[in-house]
């Protein structure tokens, strides 16, 4: 145990446990909870240009909220920002806005996230709390260094015409000025990686800094192929790793702008990744050996990344692992707490209202009249700016702390596919997928259905007619491809419309693509795919439907 870090981490969580207790009181009055919320968000912005034209100042409740303030969408944001790009003040919000975030739209293949103070202190409050608790139930996390997720910096940092920057490098950056500096002090790969732009350079660098630090204990990333990825690239770098190690990396010649850590020659380190590597081949089983101090992985878990989760637990074998909770680039959701069930809404970081999933008369929930069992879709104000924004993200409520819902990630409600008339959602395509998997005990490292239209140049197939082909990437060698196409058309088929098309033969059969090579492969060329669109390395979700 590395006892700087253990004190570091301790004073973390000590200063975070004050607005843990806060939250559990809040989880008792969640109604006046909320209800302050939205009042103070609505009075800090009542004289900007949305708060006057929806009359902000004359709002005294949620219901009146709700009926002066229509739903917001994708185009009313992208006419605000287009604004505050400018340098137009007092847009949505009366503080100035400090950033855009990139995020993915559903317009358009990039949206822009402005970031005000307000809201960045809605994201520290949620962090802190989750780091009360956790630190404070799984104390073994405090033992060692951490490492939270870093952006390669990929693309030229950039900024608007009227100088607002875009874009986070790293986790950090969403907590507050102390508790940045305690995360810097406990880093086990420094945020300074963050300016190396070739992407596979960067990963080896992570990797090279992720084996030097025998005392890892905490590693929280967003997506868990993004450290399937850096595991896959283990057997095949082994010597250079070892022997960069070894002698010190030259870091003039070979990356500039690295910390100097790796500079100072660490060959006791290197020796004993050597005696590891000599006895075990697979890089499957050799996390626990490697980091024999890491008490738990953080990523998400839940809908799409399901299966790269459970391929991630199977590299990582006996890792605890903790769900995150939804955190979206336009808000924080939800965030774990040790032990429970589903991941509790951060009912002081937003206003939150929930409409049922599926739809039904245009009804509106607030976060204290959700029922157990039940799924809904997420509407979020912020301080940011967004009023009553959906995120079409699909929750399910699995349980309450008090009188605060417990949430599961389930689904997008926006992502559908509809080549004749079917329909098919995410959510409801992911139950079928994993459900013919398990028909045949499968776990695949990379899963996604591809609706082929008519007119797609389709040189894999000579099959006329729309239809779905599945792209699965798996090492087992008892797929049967055949049966696997018939067990998901059946699944599929409880939807009514794409059994209707199946029968009328507007959708052909089916098709199976087993892709071959090593694992991870077909991760790395969509994750390629991805970063070329402008997506950042690291936050990229697998995707289900295209």
């Amino acid at each position: 145990m590395s006892i700087s870090a253990f004190a570091i981490n301790t004073a973390w969580m000590l200063r975070c446990r004050s607005g843990w207790k806060r939250f559990l009181a809040d989880t008792k009055r969640v109604d006046k909870t909320q209800a302050a919320y939205l009042k103070k968000i609505l009075d800090k912005n009542q004289n900007t240009e949305f708060g006057l034209r929806h009359g902000f100042a004359a709002i005294d409740s949620a219901q009146t909220y709700q009926r002066r303030v229509p739903l917001m969408n994708e185009s009313d944001l992208e006419v605000a920002v287009e604004a505050i790009s400018k340098g137009v003040k007092n847009v949505l919000t009366s503080e100035p806005v400090l950033m855009l975030q990139p995020t993915s739209g559903s317009t358009q293949a990039t949206k822009w996230i402005p970031y005000t103070k307000s809201l960045r202190t809605e994201y520290q409050r949620m962090v802190s709390n989750w780091i009360g608790d956790l630190y404070w139930e799984v104390p073994q996390v405090r033992r060692g260094l951490a490492y939270w997720s870093i952006s390669p910096a990929g693309l030229t940092k950039q900024q608007t015409s009227s100088g607002i920057p875009i874009g986070f490098d790293d986790d950090t950056e969403y907590l507050g000025f102390v508790e940045q500096w305690l995360a810097q002090c406990v880093l086990a790969v420094p945020t300074s990686v963050a300016k190396e732009s070739n992407i596979d350079r960067f990963r080896y660098l992570t990797l090279m800094y992720l084996l030097q630090s025998n005392d890892l204990s905490l590693i929280s990333i967003w997506s868990p192929t993004f450290l399937s990825a850096l595991l896959d690239q283990l057997p095949g770098n082994r010597e250079s790793l070892l022997r960069d190690i070894y002698d010190g990396l030259d870091c003039c010649s070979q990356a500039s702008n690295i910390h100097n850590r790796l500079r100072i020659p660490n060959s006791r380190r290197a020796r004993e990744l050597e005696k590891i590597f000599s006895k075990i081949d697979s890089s499957e089983s050799i996390c626990r050996l490697v980091w024999p101090n890491l008490a738990l992985v953080s990523c998400w878990m839940d809908g799409s990344s399901s299966g790269p989760a459970s391929r991630l637990q199977s590299q990582m074998r006996g890792v605890r692992f903790q769900a995150k909770g939804l955190l979206a680039t336009e808000a924080c959701v939800s965030f774990p707490i040790v032990g429970r069930n589903g991941c509790a809404l951060a009912i002081n970081s937003h206003f939150f209202e929930f409409t049922p999933y599926p739809a039904v008369d245009n009804q509106v929930f607030l976060a204290n009249q959700l029922s157990v069992g039940r799924q809904y879709t997420v509407v979020v104000t912020t301080g940011g700016g967004l009023y009553r924004y959906p995120l079409h993200d699909i929750v399910e409520v699995t349980g309450k702390v008090n009188e605060c819902p417990l949430l599961r990630f389930v689904g997008r409600s926006n992502r559908t596919t509809d080549l004749v008339g079917e329909k098919l959602q995410e959510s409801f395509v992911q139950k079928c997928i994993d459900s013919a998997l398990a028909a045949q005990n499968i776990t695949p490292s990379f899963a996604m259905l591809l609706a082929i239209s008519n007119d797609s140049m389709d040189s894999e197939t000579e099959n006329p007619g729309c239809r779905y082909r599945l792209q699965i990437e798996s090492d087992s060698v008892s797929l049967d491809c055949h049966r696997l196409g018939l067990e998901l058309d059946a699944r599929l088929s409880e939807n009514v419309h794409y059994k209707y098309a199946r029968v009328l033969g507007q959708l052909g059969p089916i098709e199976v693509n087993h892709l071959l090579g090593p694992p991870g492969t077909a991760w790395a060329e969509f994750e390629k795919k991805q970063a070329s669109k402008g997506h950042v390395i690291g936050s990229i979700k697998p995707k289900l439907l295209e």
